[in-house]
């Protein structure tokens, strides 16, 4: 992972049950106020809202380094994964039904994006994560 943008780790007392992060939408820097995020959870850990809370914690940082944009690229058949995007003002913008071909069938692709803010005429430069001044640690509750 690039250490311009922040991974965010969830764990309890068992170890690690899931994790966020960000990087680069595209490699041209017209693109350096979007960014692509990620979330993955073990399925014993969904469905208690930790995921939302960790996802928050991402957006407000991302937010802090003046991101506009933040897109997410789902397979089209995780309903799960775009439904939970979607309750977090996410909206798909994009669909391709045969892109990949993953352990011997066709997958498609969903590409969902949510606005963190306006996107101002003259943005300010993105802030790389680590020069950002930590933030203390936090706490996900469920």
């Amino acid at each position: 992972m690039q250490a311009r943008f922040p991974y965010l780790v969830a764990t309890t007392a068992a170890g690690v049950v899931g994790y966020a992060y960000a990087h680069d939408f595209a490699s041209r820097a017209a693109y350096d106020w979007s960014v692509e995020t990620s979330i993955y959870f073990a399925p014993a850990a969904t469905g208690a809202g930790l995921g939302r809370q960790l996802y928050a914690l991402l957006m407000q940082e991302l937010m802090r380094q003046h991101v506009v944009t933040v897109t997410a690229c789902i397979t089209a058949e995780n309903l799960a994964s775009i439904r939970f995007h979607q309750r977090l003002g996410f909206t798909q913008v994009a669909a391709f039904p045969t892109i990949a071909n993953k352990f011997g069938r066709w997958l498609g692709i969903v590409w969902l994006e949510k606005q963190l803010m306006p996107a101002p005429t003259l943005p300010a430069p993105v802030v790389a994560y680590p020069q950002l001044v930590p933030l203390a640690p936090q706490t996900l509750t469920n």
